[in-house]
């Protein structure tokens, strides 16, 4: 029987609920709503609440929601996997900024059942306010937030992952049909909309808008050219079309899907050509471009993502919550956050995994990183514009590897590993281009290090390992250790700059996000903690245990981006993993055809040779080795700059960019082909830029280096498809060793 920790986690369709190492309410008794107490505020409406029972409670109880309008229908069931959890979901969404009242009365069991009267306990909560508008008003893309999807606030930073800068949000509440006008792309986080926006939208889009629209319902079916089909289930599979342009440079196996799936059906039969070309892609896509499967694996006869023409625009549609899927298979299951699934002591990130909550046979495969590509692929193929795009790194690279260490007081660990990246440097090389190869060491609290201030002036990164004793921890308490050996840390090294990247001494663990909320509260902007182990888990597979190959920002409990980085520790020395074979088959899947791009982390210990087969494995290829702060700083300035279009008349696209200092290395990328024309030039600021051509993931784009200012691409008829030009001039990332497409 899996062992119940103080802080357990609930699971949620819409949203998580994190126990903040609370009881129930405060309260101390036996039944625990987790991660709900008294007077708590700003729960979101499409939250999903979770019941454990401790021992002596029995299986039978009645739950009452109230709220300003009296009880609520409920829906409750218990997770196949967890029989001493209930979870419990109102029928519809609360409403804003409304008070509201849980309440469960339950029989003991029956030896208690004679010393003990009946359970019954109750938690007051309030739902949060409707959220402001977020973003420019006349942003290329806009993300509209519905009550019965926690998870849509985070597509923004979805997009900003994947380039797409010009985003705004707001509540279809606060929407008004208006500001439709300009838009290319809106995404339809919500699976209602009041009838006067549906109708606006319909209009819009046979204006030439696209429309993405996640977990759409019946009433939005018809405008979208779907049909109304099963109903709704929990948990499945998405199979990417392998003979389609769009999905043809996709992973092929299943990628799993979590939250609540609604599917639908198209009106016409599924299109399987296999002969299009290259500008196909933008011209006439198919309207199934993945297939449904059940979580078993079994085919499904519906779309897992379809694409429609309507009038002169484009409706796409996913029967689940993209969003959802991709938080909760980077962060893990919350319903098994406090729980000790491994067998090892203490509690780690990858419990939240533990044993099957990917599929280790495709742990090589960046799930939650390939959904994102998909969404991208119908943003670039469904608008009636070009829309721009910046790439993942800097230089057009691929690949990089944060070379982190955790140092136990070894002899002189940190300094000869950063010794032999010094001596690896080139001549005159550059920290800006990620050209001198550098990394972070974190010290813990015994470890003596004089010289740390002069390698930080050199671009080192030098930080604390906070020790917690390889204990589980709550909370507070461990607010309380890192708060008192941060400040230790800081009287040791006056001079040192203020540490905002960190991983933990054992990857400590607690709840779902407590942890990054405790290292915020620090100044931490980058957590490494997700960690692949145990080797008995892994059994020799090196991949991605959350999914993704680059940091992206924690989402909370109520599905609201939190500002800390989420980065994975791909690489581990103690995972069991061959050392070069694992470092390998990283890089080599992100530099080859499968285009498994990423940054990804490691950990060395200054105990084995595992920083020298990193740091050969890389120089090899030419994959730039970088400090955690680095990568921190280079999100900072890439997404803190801006794309946004202006004009288009079907030949000149109008584009403005601004940089944030640090972004200087930036490319941007548009179609090479859009409709029937090809890109030909593009001019910033009076000045031709080369442009490279190169298909990503199935897309030809133009790259060309990202320059503050005004820009004006050109498409020309005369170019149409790329199939009529040289090969040559169409490179496959696959073609280049050296990080770069």
């Amino acid at each position: 029987m899996k062992r119940r920790l103080p802080l357990v986690c609930a699971a949620a369709a819409a949203v998580t609920l994190i126990a903040a190492g609370l009881p129930v309410g405060g309260s101390g008794q036996d039944g625990i709503f987790v991660a709900l107490r008294e007077a708590q505020t700003g729960v979101h409406p499409a939250r999903v609440f979770q019941l454990v029972r401790a021992e002596g409670i029995g299986k039978q109880s009645d739950i009452t929601l109230e709220g300003p309008d009296g009880l609520l229908p409920l829906r409750v069931w218990r997770p196949s996997d967890d029989p001493e959890t209930q979870l419990i979901r109102p029928t519809q969404p609360l409403k804003w900024d409304q008070a509201y009242r849980l309440c469960v009365t339950a029989e003991r069991q029956r030896v208690a059942r004679r010393l003990l009267p009946i359970l019954r306990h109750c938690v007051g909560f309030r739902t949060m306010t409707l959220p402001l508008a977020q973003g420019a008003e006349d942003a290329d893309i806009l993300v509209l937030l519905g009550r019965d999807d926690a998870y849509g606030a985070f597509y923004p930073a979805i997009l900003e992952a994947e380039g797409f800068p010009d985003v705004a949000s707001v509540p279809v509440e606060r929407f008004r049909p208006g500001g439709l006008a300009g838009r290319a792309v809106v995404i339809l986080a919500s699976g209602t909309v009041p009838d006067a926006l549906a109708l606006a939208l319909e209009d819009w889009m046979r204006g030439g808008g696209l429309l993405v629209a996640m977990r759409p319902g019946a009433d939005l079916l018809p405008m979208l050219g779907l049909s109304t089909s099963a109903g709704a289930f929990r948990g499945g599979q998405l199979v990417a079309d392998a003979r389609l342009p769009l999905t043809r440079r996709l992973a092929h196996g299943p990628i799993r899907l979590h939250g609540r799936i609604e599917p639908f059906t198209t009106r016409a039969p599924p299109d399987h050509r296999s002969d299009a070309g290259d500008a196909a892609i933008l011209a006439d896509p198919p309207p199934w471009l993945a297939r449904l499967q059940d979580r078993h694996g079994t085919p499904l006869p519906y779309p897992a993502a379809a694409m429609n023409h309507v009038g002169q625009g484009m409706a796409a549609a996913f029967p689940f919550s993209l969003a959802e899927t991709v938080a909760v298979t980077r962060q893990g299951n919350p319903q098994w956050a406090g729980q000790d699934r491994d067998g090892f002591h203490p509690l780690r990130a990858n419990d939240l995994f533990y044993p099957d909550h990917l599929d280790m046979n495709a742990l090589h495969v960046p799930q939650a990183d390939e959904l994102q590509r998909l969404l991208a692929n119908v943003i670039v193929a469904g608008t009636s514009r070009p829309i721009p795009r910046f790439w993942y790194l800097p230089h057009q690279r691929r690949a990089v590897i944060l070379l982190t260490g955790d140092d136990h007081a070894t002899q002189g660990g940190t300094q000869r590993m950063f010794d032999l990246l010094e001596s690896l440097d080139r001549p005159n090389c550059r920290l800006d281009r990620w050209d001198c190869l550098r990394a972070s060491s974190y010290l813990d609290p015994e470890t003596r290090f004089e010289a740390a201030t002069s390698y930080a002036a050199r671009g080192f990164e030098i930080g604390l390992h906070v020790d917690s004793g390889c204990r589980d921890r709550a909370p507070h308490d461990l607010a309380e250790i890192m708060d008192d050996q941060m400040a230790q840390f800081a009287l040791r090294f006056p001079d040192l700059p203020p540490q905002q990247t960190t991983r933990l001494h054992c990857i400590v663990w607690s709840g779902w996000v407590d942890v990054p909320r405790i290292e915020r509260a620090q100044g931490i902007r980058l957590d490494l903690n997700y960690y692949t182990w145990p080797p008995s888990w892994l059994a020799q597979r090196a991949g991605f245990m959350t999914g993704s190959g680059f940091p992206m920002p924690f989402v909370d409990e109520d599905g609201q981006p939190m500002p800390i980085l989420q980065a994975a520790t791909h690489l581990v020395n103690e995972n069991g993993v061959p050392h070069a074979f694992g470092v390998a088959s990283l890089l080599d899947r992100a530099l080859g055809r499968e285009q498994f791009f990423g940054a990804f982390g490691s950990h060395v210990d200054y105990t084995d040779d595992y920083a020298g087969a990193i740091i050969k494995a890389a120089t090899d290829r030419g994959v730039a080795l970088i400090s955690a702060r680095q990568m921190l700083d280079w999100l900072d300035a890439r997404n803190g700059s801006t794309l946004s279009t202006g004009s288009w008349n079907r030949s000149a696209l109008q584009v403005t960019l601004t940089l944030r200092p640090g972004a200087e290395q930036a490319s941007v990328m548009l179609p090479a082909v859009f409709r029937d024309e090809a890109l030909t030039s593009v001019r910033c600021n009076g000045q031709d830029m080369p442009i490279t051509r190169i298909d990503i993931k199935g897309i030809v784009y133009g790259f060309f280096p990202a320059t503050a200012g005004a820009c004006r691409a050109t498409y020309d008829r005369a170019e149409a498809t790329l199939r009529e030009r040289p090969a040559s001039s169409v490179r496959d990332a696959s073609s280049d060793r050296e990080g770069r497409p």
